[in-house]
């Protein structure tokens, strides 16, 4: 789920006159995650997207509209009992629409009020489903450009519906379509489907060159009678490329504490270095025996630009 080569084969075009700028875009993906061959397109997934974009000094606003059809014929990771879900291998069409607005405040002194609100609806289809689902993600921090360290501080809430009813006709659970979890997800043993995440982040840079970033998030998930999804999307022509936990009846996932070291050596090379833990929750415990369910990742990085 680090995703590392995923890329969109298709056509954009882009209209800029000024501050305004409209784009539209037709894709079929590549094979993605961990796949040791990324190059084959995956033609039964096609992605279209039309997005107005304003941006003028420190405010930048954006509204949207993605397109996304699956027609791969896999079996779908969803909250319907695992006997049902392979009767039902029908084309997916997913519609999102929404909008977004990122601000920065000059709060003097050198101190600037940085602000994010995004949202996203959705309809269509998700196999023989009604689909409806939404989302919605708010953002702030606060930035000392003259103290030492140049600490930055945010906090941000990010939401996603999840289904409660597991019997009916509809879909409720927000498709997260093709995702790369890692950008909000240090550890990427979730994803925002079914996710209620709640954190707190602070990030200061001792030298130009040394950044240190740590998060504290309180995850939960929306709907308890919904599942703990993962994933990063379509990635071959076999997998789905979800999976899903049951929430054993609970909403708390638990509590996630990282750090991130990263430093530039040169222009072309950086390293990072990451440490997280889960202190799990509920929904953890329902699914992993005494002993195993605590969660420490690690890795380290070393990345050359050419």
């Amino acid at each position: 789920d680090y995703n590392i080569g995923r890329s969109f084969n298709g056509v954009r075009l882009d209209r800029n006159d000024g501050p305004h700028t409209v784009t539209f875009t037709f894709s079929n993906p590549s094979q993605g995650v961990n796949q040791a061959n990324i190059n084959p397109t995956l033609y039964d997934v096609d992605i279209a997207t039309a997005a107005y974009t304003y941006s003028k000094g420190t405010l930048l606003t954006q509204s949207f509209f993605y397109y996304y059809g699956d027609g791969r014929g896999t079996v779908p990771v969803d909250n319907r009992p695992i006997d049902v879900r392979p009767l039902d291998t029908s084309f997916i069409n997913i519609y999102s629409f929404g909008g977004s607005a990122v601000k920065i405040f000059d709060m003097g002194d050198n101190e600037h009020l940085d602000t994010v609100v995004w949202g996203a609806g959705q309809s269509g289809n998700y196999g023989n489903l009604d689909h409806k689902a939404a989302a919605a993600v708010l953002e702030a921090g606060y930035q000392f450009r003259d103290f030492a360290w140049q600490p930055w501080f945010r906090t941000g809430w990010n939401y996603t519906t999840g289904d409660h009813n597991a019997t009916d006709n509809s879909h409720t659970t927000f498709s997260q379509l093709i995702p790369t979890a890692r950008r909000y997800a240090q550890i990427p043993f979730y994803n925002m489907q079914n996710s209620n995440d709640l954190f707190v982040q602070a990030i200061v840079k001792p030298t130009s060159a040394l950044k240190v970033r740590s998060d504290l998030h309180y995850l939960q998930l929306s709907s308890n009678d919904d599942l703990l999804y993962s994933g990063a999307g379509p990635n071959d022509k076999k997998r789905f490329g979800m999976a899903g936990l049951p929430s054993g009846g609970s909403y708390n996932v638990g509590v996630l504490l990282d750090a991130d070291v990263s430093y530039q050596l040169t222009q072309a090379l950086s390293t990072s270095l990451y440490l997280g833990h889960l202190f799990p929750g509920g929904v953890v415990d329902a699914n992993f025996p005494s002993g195993r369910r605590n969660i420490t990742y690690g890795f380290w990085d070393l990345i050359y630009k050419f």
